[in-house]
Parts: C-alpha cells; sequence; structure tokens
C-alpha cells in the first residue's frame, strides 16, 4: 500500500482535500496551511525533527516535494473564508 493512501479524505476544517508530504511523512491540508497531524517529541526523527510550523514554510527545506509545493502556492493567495458548514462542531454545540 502506498503512502498516500493512508490519509484519504477531507480536512475536517475546510472540507478539502487532505494531502500528503513524503518528506515529512506526514498529512497536510494545504488550504488551510496546517498539518493535520502531530510531530513526535523525538528530536533526531528524520521526519519531524526539522519540520516547520507550517507545510507553506517546508517548501525550502524540501524544494521536489509536490504538498508542500502545492502549500507554499496557495499561501500566497488570499485567504477565502471557511464555510461555517464545513468547520468541526464540538458535541456540545448546536
Amino acid at each position: 500500500m502506498a503512502k498516500q493512501e493512508r490519509w484519504p479524505g477531507s480536512c475536517p476544517r475546510c472540507g478539502r482535500r487532505q494531502e500528503y508530504s513524503e518528506a515529512f511523512d506526514a498529512a497536510l491540508c494545504p488550504h488551510c496551511d496546517e498539518w493535520r497531524e502531530g510531530a513526535c517529541r523525538d528530536p533526531d526523527c528524520e521526519y519531524c525533527g526539522d519540520r516547520p510550523v507550517r507545510p507553506s514554510l517546508g517548501r525550502e527545506l524540501h524544494p521536489r516535494d509536490p504538498a508542500l509545493r502545492r502549500a507554499a502556492k496557495l499561501a500566497t493567495r488570499p485567504q477565502r473564508p471557511v464555510p461555517k458548514s464545513a468547520t468541526v462542531r464540538s458535541k456540545g454545540e448546536t
């Protein structure tokens, strides 16, 4: 099974398709410019050790990673508001 198949689906924040960064072995949303999973706490981890706060900032470290290139490209565009229907609600909210 290819690694990209491990993270199918949509971003829980904006509802758009998630992508996978080979360089950082992590799922991300290029539209929200957010990682969809936390980094590990191992400072020597080959994937998380130099992972930037936002995916768009990772393009300088790994310029050939298509997911990071897309995140950097989208980060330079004006942000569109996230539709209310796409936001995640807690159990107590209506």
